[in-house]
This record gives structure tokens, sequence and C-alpha cells, in this order.
């Protein structure tokens, strides 16, 4: 009987995304091939398959292609894909439940698994991302994954997922030639049930889309607009349809966040510093979309944050994360009890090499050579701020390297506290 991770598919697919439908030109000719040859002998390829380039060159179609193709080539087996957010629901529900190992298992039996944009797992489960394909691995099964670049390019990840990638076969999808967006152009033009004549076409690639994504974008805009006005694809139409549009004033110049002044001593003026609500905002998001009931409300003080988490047998902890002038600041971090010192019962066991081993490594504020590269930026999602430091130590919380609280002491009643 063939295995299905739930009911019905946790992400459906689009019927339009099979290998007669793609595209081939020289820029994507080795990525289809060997997307191709999985999908025909499924498992006498490496695994992982790892197809990397930009957004909207192809690579969700791919990974697509390969799950419709094993399913009409081999019905018998079992061919899964799943988006990088539809496996963080897969493996909250499992924590929730504590089922990790029996979800471990269950993605392994698939002949066939398909991650896509396995990227976005950076910071979020990356462990459960590494134990799979190892279970796929010792499976013998085969295992796809994309991701928006080539695995030694990809930052933030950890060196052992990164490792992973690389002992699988990774293909790259390059910017298709001038040709190939002909070809594409024609074929989305006939799949919308309109016949674009070749200049036209032509025009179309030569408008500079950045990607497969906004080239068909540009052939949608023209159909429709011959469909509205009545009148064929010519290649006049076609020129009103994509004139340039007149130019507008262009935004004022945005400046780089200037720390507030601070009193004498070094602490902060009492105003709020800049964005804090907006990053709080997005903290009780993520707290709402996936905290299952094991990360508390954010109390929000002078420069800080104070976070409950639940670790996996049941210990409460308190995260306090100090925030400074902007959001932009990297947060530090300490575990308080509940009077707010940072005392030794207050925090986990940091053994050698363990997640807790000091205060600096449970969070992951940005590195200097973010904002080198993004000097306007203050605040956002994923990306070392208050959320990411909280879901960094809750992850931690939750591995099997946690081994308890530091000195266990008889629990004591919080009165702030509340997991809802």
């Amino acid at each position: 009987m063939a295995f299905r991770l739930q009911p019905e598919p946790p992400v459906p697919l689009d019927p339009q995304r099979t290998f007669e439908q793609f595209v081939v030109g020289a820029s994507n000719a080795i990525a289809f091939g060997v997307s191709q040859a999985i999908a025909i002998q499924v498992r006498d390829c490496r695994s992982p398959l790892v197809i990397s380039g930009r957004t909207g060159l192809g690579k969700t179609h791919l990974a697509q292609a390969v799950v419709h193709e094993v399913r009409a080539r081999h019905p018998d087996l079992d061919a899964l894909y799943l988006t990088a957010d539809a496996l963080v629901a897969e493996i909250v529900d499992a924590f929730r439940e504590d089922g990790i190992p029996a979800l471990r298992h269950r993605l392994a039996r698939a002949d066939v698994l398909v991650v896509d944009d396995a990227h976005q797992l950076a910071g979020r489960a990356e462990e459960e991302l590494v134990q799979v394909i190892d279970a796929v691995h010792a499976a013998r099964h085969q295992m796809v994954l994309t991701t928006v670049a080539h695995p030694r390019e990809l930052r933030g990840v950890r060196p052992d997922l990164r490792h992973r990638m690389g002992e699988g076969s990774i293909v790259v999808l390059e910017p298709p030639s001038v040709d190939t967006e002909i070809a594409i152009a024609v074929q989305k033009a006939a799949g919308l049930g309109v016949s674009m004549p070749a200049e036209v076409a032509r025009l179309v690639a030569e408008q500079g889309a950045a990607n497969v994504d906004e080239l068909e974008h540009l052939v949608m805009r023209l159909c429709v607009a011959a469909e509205l006005e009545g009148r064929p694809l010519t290649l006049a139409l076609a020129r009103e349809v994509l004139a340039p549009r007149p130019e507008e004033p262009p935004e004022p110049a945005r400046h780089a966040p200037v720390a507030r002044p601070r009193r004498r001593g070094g602490r902060a003026a009492r105003t709020p510093p800049g964005d804090l609500a907006a990053g709080v905002d997005e903290l009780r998001e993520f707290i709402r979309d996936v905290g299952g009931g094991r990360i508390g409300e954010p109390v929000v003080g002078d420069h800080q944050v104070d976070v409950p988490l639940v670790a996996r047998d049941g210990e409460r902890y308190l995260l306090r994360i100090a925030v400074g002038a902007y959001l932009s600041e990297p947060p530090s971090c300490m575990f308080v009890d509940e009077k707010g010192r940072s005392s030794d019962h207050a925090w986990p066991v940091s053994g050698e090499g363990g997640p807790f081993r000091s205060p600096e490594f449970i969070c992951s504020p940005p590195t200097a050579e973010f904002y080198s590269y993004h000097p306007h930026r203050v605040y956002h999602y994923g990306e070392g701020s208050l959320t990411n430091a909280v879901a960094t130590v809750f992850q931690a919380l939750q591995a099997p390297e946690y081994d308890g609280r530091a000195r266990r002491r008889a629990r004591r009643r919080w009165g702030r506290w509340h997991v809802g």
C-alpha cells in the first residue's frame, strides 16, 4: 500500500508543471535531464538532488514535474512534495504530539521526497532536515531539494546541512537565453489559447525580464489586453502594452538609523527604540503560528523582551532579550529566574559542546557583514532579531542535546507565566 503523510496531499501540485510543459534550453538542459532521469530511474541516482537557481527560473516547476512523472510511471511508488513551510507545519504538529521520530520515519518511507525552497528552513528546522536526509539515505530512497543558491553560497545554513546537500548531485538553473525566452513566451501564450507571432515573442524576450516568472507575466498582460480590446495579438498592440510607463518621482533617500543618545553611564533614553513595536508584533505572530503552547506571551520592558519557553522535558525557562536603540543592533540573550536574575538554576545544563555552553551561543544576531551590505535595514523577519533569537533558543530547548536544567530545584509558581 502506498504511503501517504496525510489523507490528502499536504501541498497540491500544479497540473501544468510537468516535464512536457518545461521549455528546455542551454541554461537548464542539465537540470532538466537529471531531474527527468531521477523520475524514470528513481533509486539509481545520487541523493539528494539539489536544484539551485535564482527565484523564478523553474526550480518549483522541475520539482513538481519529478513528482508528476514518478506518479505516472511508477504508480506503486510514493512521491511526496512538500514546501519548506509545509514541512515546518508537520514538524510543529509532531512536536505537539511528541511524534518527531515517527515523522522522520514516515517521511523516509516515501520513495521520492521533494522539499521545495529548502533554504527557507535555515534557523527554523535545519536539524530535522538533516535527520530526514540521513533517514532517506539509509532507506536508499530518493530526495530532491530546491534552493535559491548553490549550497556553498547559502548564508546562515548549518555546516552539517551544507555537507549533506553537497554529498548528492547539484544542478544549477541559469537565466535563459533570448531564444529560450522566445520559446517560453510562445508556449505560455499557447497555453492561454493565443497564437503569438514570432516578432511579438522576440519583443517580449527583449524586455529584460529578470526571470521566467516575469516573462510569463508579460505574456499574460499581452493576452489579456488582446482579449479585452478584441484585437489580434500583433506587434503594434504589443508595443502599446509594453511601452514604458512615465517615470515616477524618485523616493526620498533613506538614511541608516542613527543610535539614540545615551545617558551618562551608558543607559539609553527611555523613549521607545526604533521599530521595536514592529519586531514584537512579528514575534507574536511567530508565536501564534508555531508556538504550540510552548512559547509564552512576550513581556516588553525597558529595552528588553522577556519570553517564557517550555523545554522538551517540561521545564520552564524565561529568556530575556536585551535590545539596543534599534533592532538593527544585535540582541543579547540570557536566561533569568522569576525575579529577573540570571542565577544558575535559571539556565539549562551548559555541557561541553552543548547548545547552551555560553550565553553568547544561544542567540544568532546579524553579522557585521550583513549590515555592511544592507545599511538601511532595521528589522526583517528571520534575519537575526527578536523572532530569530526566540526561534533559535526554542529549537535548542527541543533538541536532543538539551540536557535539562542546570540546578534542579523545587518548581515555583511564576505569577506572570502565561502560555496559550
